[in-house]
C-alpha cells in the first residue's frame, strides 16, 4: 500500500519572530520552567494527540501515551541542538512513546499464514489512492490493536518490516503478517463503504 505521507512542519518555515519564541521555550524548558513546559505541551497538543489517537484510538490511552512522550520531550530537550526541525524531533519521540505504549500492553502473535492474504492487495492500493488520507485513517479505528500498529509503522510511517521487527520485537514474519492482515480487512470495510472503488 502507498505511505500516507505526514507533514510535519520544518523549523525554516517559521517567521523570525516565531523562531525566537520557540527557541525562548526551548530555553525555559531547559531550565525547567513550569510555565515554558506548558506552553510547549499546549502548543503541540493537537498535533501530538492526533499521532497518538493513530496508534491509541482510545482517548484516555492516546492522553497517557503523549503525557509519555511529552515527559521524555521535556527529559531529553536539553540534548535537541537545533539541527534540523524542532517539531520533527518532538513527533519522533511522541510518536515511539505511542508505539511503546501499545507494545507493552499487546502480545504480536502471528496468528495465520500469509497465504491468499496478498492476494487482493493491488485492488486496495488502488482503492486508496483515491479515498482522502483522513478517511483512510479514520478506517484503522477497524483494526485490532497489535495489527493498527504494524501497519501504521509500515503504511503510514513507511518502516521496513526489519525496522519494525526491531521496535516491537517481533519477526518480520510476524510484521508482514499483521500488514496483510490489515490490508484484507481494510478491503472488506471499503467494499462496504466504498464499493464503486472496490469490485
Amino acid at each position: 500500500m502507498s505511505s500516507i505521507s505526514i507533514v510535519i512542519p520544518a523549523q525554516n518555515s517559521r517567521t523570525d519572530e516565531d523562531k525566537r519564541e520557540l527557541q525562548a521555550l526551548i530555553d525555559g524548558c531547559v531550565a525547567n520552567d513550569r510555565r515554558a513546559q506548558e506552553l510547549l505541551y499546549r502548543k503541540y497538543y493537537g498535533k501530538m494527540m492526533t499521532t497518538c489517537l493513530r496508534f491509541n484510538p482510545n482517548p484516555d490511552d492516546a492522553l497517557e501515551a503523549l503525557n509519555n512522550g511529552f515527559f521524555k520531550v521535556f527529559k531529553n530537550i536539553g540534548q535537541y541542538n537545533g539541527k534540523g526541525s524542532f517539531d520533527g524531533w518532538v513527533y519522533h519521540i511522541v510518536r515511539n512513546a505511542a508505539v511503546d505504549f501499545v507494545r507493552k500492553r499487546l502480545q504480536y502473535a502471528e496468528t495465520g499464514s500469509l497465504d491468499g492474504l496478498d492476494a487482493d492487495i493491488e485492488m486496495v492500493d488502488n482503492a486508496c489512492e483515491q479515498i482522502e488520507a483522513a478517511e483512510l485513517l479514520k478506517l484503522l479505528d477497524i483494526l485490532p490493536d497489535a495489527t493498527r500498529t504494524v501497519f501504521n509503522l509500515f503504511a503510514v510511517e513507511g518502516f521496513s518490516h526489519k525496522e519494525i521487527a526491531g521496535m516491537l520485537g517481533i519477526s518480520e514474519g510476524t510484521s508482514k503478517w499483521h500488514t496483510a492482515n490489515a490490508r484484507k480487512q481494510l478491503q472488506e470495510k471499503l467494499k462496504q463503504q466504498y464499493p464503486h472503488l472496490i469490485k
